[in-house]
């Protein structure tokens, strides 16, 4: 879709219509699309070619940026049978 939209786990990257491919041909896709534009590099630190692709894109994609490079803190469990890590 060129949206920052999906999620990989493991092999597998299951995209927001609800279809799954295989995650490293997705990858692969991506590095295709991205290799002539001018404003990503080759190395370039992949949150910056998230912030980039994410200016770039509608609001499909605002609700993502919140979310990057933030970890949801930890609830302690009220059930205290289970031991906390």
């Amino acid at each position: 879709t060129g949206l920052l939209e999906g999620r990989r786990v493991g092999d597998k990257f299951h995209r927001a219509n609800g279809d799954v491919t295989q995650a490293d041909f997705n990858a692969a896709r991506n590095v295709k699309h991205r290799l002539h534009d001018p404003a990503i590099a080759r190395f370039m630190p992949h949150r910056e070619v998230l912030r980039i692709l994410q200016s770039r894109s509608s609001g499909a994609t605002e609700r993502q940026e919140a979310s990057v490079g933030r970890r949801k803190p930890r609830q302690r469990s009220a059930d205290k049978s289970i031991a906390l890590l």
